[in-house]
């Protein structure tokens, strides 16, 4: 799984054992891995581990922004869920 989806996980389980901090940390590193993909990879898009990636990027982003998105949080981490098969 993600290091990026469980820790949003974490988070969204329990909103105090994760910190708004470690929450952007874990948003800039989900991005970047995501930025960082070749030209190439990203025409392949429709790949499930590109999509995953995005959905893990989504959920590191939505929880950061607030507790008022968690909604949000755990719709990327299902997408991510059905995406790489994981639960």
């Amino acid at each position: 799984m993600s290091k990026y989806i469980s820790l949003v996980k974490k988070w969204l389980e329990d909103n105090d054992a994760v910190s708004r901090a470690e929450l952007k940390d874990n948003w800039r590193l989900a991005n970047a891995a995501v930025s960082e993909l070749t030209a190439k990879q990203k025409q392949f898009c429709k790949d499930n581990i590109f999509a995953a990636d995005v959905a893990a990027a989504g959920a590191a982003l939505n929880a950061y922004q607030a507790a008022k998105t968690a909604g949000h949080a755990a719709a990327w981490v299902k997408d991510y869920e059905e995406l790489a098969d994981e639960k």
